[in-house]
């Protein structure tokens, strides 16, 4: 996978990098942790502060433009974003389906 920045924006008033970058991947497109990582990696930021908040893909290509937000305040970061993007980032285990139900 291949990461570049197009576009990163500092947003003072809620302690954080707005970050908008391309990724070039071969087979299927990478989970948001891996772009986690990656971001983390060319950025220079912890990765548990990077919130993915889109990955969109194009249909047909092995292309994908990422928006994100990279906070420097971990309090900033739970107030501002939904708790769905928190709980998804930190490791939040999905609901078990029971099987014998089915």
């Amino acid at each position: 996978m291949d990461l570049q920045i197009i576009q990163e924006k500092e947003n003072i008033l809620l302690s954080r990098k707005e970050i908008n970058a391309k990724i070039m991947f071969d087979g299927k497109t990478p989970s948001r942790q891996d772009v986690q990582k990656e971001l983390a990696k060319t950025t220079k930021a912890k990765e548990e502060m990077i919130i993915i908040r889109k990955i969109d893909t194009s249909f047909g290509t092995s292309t994908a433009i990422v928006t994100a937000n990279i906070y420097t305040d971990a309090k900033m970061l739970k107030e501002t974003e939904r708790q769905n993007l928190v709980e998804k980032h930190i490791g939040h285990v999905p609901k078990k389906v029971d099987e014998e139900a089915e």
